[in-house]
């Protein structure tokens, strides 16, 4: 019985670094994020393939996730998603659906256009731009 003990303690060691070990690979590759978001929503006349859980992002930078896709009545596409409360979008931002990969993913590019450096408040909504989207990219305001 004396022999066990060591046996048990070296196990008992091992499986809490396997935990935390495995709790921080989570945390990495799930791309789970901590800290503060706003909410924001932009309103596209298409969103080829954009789905609920992908990135939204900066200069190529992820800084948010996308909530939720909807289709409104209008035939038109409400896209919810949140932003970290670091990154400043103000009434000239765009958000732009773009590839993320040669298999087809999306992404939600904010990118800075022209227009007011008035800074969005939480839970802004953007109209409809009447645009025509490009192949490879789908845009509207996010205002």
């Amino acid at each position: 019985m004396s022999s066990s003990r060591p046996m048990i303690i070296k196990f008992g060691i091992f499986a809490v670094i396997m935990t935390v070990l495995t709790v921080f690979l989570f945390f990495i590759f799930g791309q789970y994020r901590t800290g503060s978001t706003n909410g924001y929503s932009a309103v596209f006349n298409n969103v080829s393939r954009l789905k609920a859980g992908q990135t939204v992002r900066v200069a190529g930078i992820r800084v948010g996730t996308v909530n939720s896709v909807t289709l409104l009545p209008d035939k038109r596409v409400r896209v919810k998603f949140d932003a970290d409360r670091s990154v400043v979008l103000t009434t000239g931002t765009r958000a732009v659906v773009r590839y993320l990969n040669l298999v087809g993913d999306r992404y939600l590019e904010l990118v800075d256009g022209p227009g007011s450096t008035k800074v969005l408040p939480a839970g802004a909504r953007s109209p409809s731009t009447g645009r025509r989207p490009r192949s490879t990219s789908i845009c509207c305001w996010v205002a």
